[in-house]
């Protein structure tokens, strides 16, 4: 806290910025790095439940060996899981300013 006020933060925007920013930095990794068992919990979810979706595509065309349809559902899934990982390194430079920094 004394740090932040000789910074010329408020002791308000200190502890705010101490007990609140600064955690978020792990949690926001953890979330990037869970992206790929969602989706991937998402295809044996749909497989159970019999809901219609990507994942029920993927496996209905993995039995019927359509390769077409197994490479753009794996293209979509691979470019949901790039962008979630920009999203989280993009995050890392709003929260903390030492990595926007560099």
């Amino acid at each position: 806290m004394k740090i932040a006020v000789t910074f010329g933060r408020s002791n308000c925007a200190g502890f705010i910025y101490a007990f609140y920013v600064r955690p978020l930095i792990p949690v926001i990794t953890l979330v990037g790095l869970q992206a790929g068992a969602l989706i991937g919990g998402a295809v044996i979810l749909e497989q159970i439940f019999v809901i219609p979706g990507m994942g029920l595509l993927l496996l209905e065309a993995v039995s019927s060996r359509d390769y077409p349809t197994i490479t753009g559902v794996f293209l979509i899934f691979g470019s949901a899981i790039v962008f979630i990982n920009l999203l989280v390194d993009l995050s890392y430079g709003f929260l903390d300013p030492k990595v926007r920094d560099r």
